[in-house]
């Protein structure tokens, strides 16, 4: 993995190296997985909202949840928490649910040198 844990600014790859040592082989399985799981995220939430699947959306942001927060993508890990909660709400408002999806597609954007980086 090139560059150093303060060389990262949309992850803490501080806290990812201190979970998988010094495999840098099982971090960059990790990134992989986790940007093919933002791009299933991206790819379905759109035709979620569309058909207003409110439980598949949050079943999706769930996932990104959790993943987010086991690299150190908090700020991600939080609008998805957010988003999820909304989601799991009584009447979600379309309007906030693709706030927060723009939101979530924006950050993601904004971490892709990161994790390409760490693929490096």
């Amino acid at each position: 993995m090139k560059g150093t844990a303060e060389g990262f600014s949309g992850i803490n790859a501080t806290y990812l190296e201190n979970i998988c040592g010094d495999d840098k082989e099982f971090i960059q399985q990790i990134i992989v997985a986790y940007k093919r799981l933002l791009n299933e995220f991206v790819d379905q939430s759109e035709a979620y909202l569309q058909q207003q699947r409110w439980e598949a959306i949050a079943s999706l942001t769930h996932k990104i949840r959790s993943s987010s927060r086991f690299i150190g993508a908090q700020q991600l890990a939080d609008e998805a928490l957010a988003l999820e909660e909304l989601c799991k709400s009584e009447s979600p408002q379309v309007g906030q649910v693709q706030v927060h999806l723009a939101h979530i597609r924006s950050l993601y954007v904004g971490l892709q040198p990161d994790l390409d980086l760490v693929l490096a």
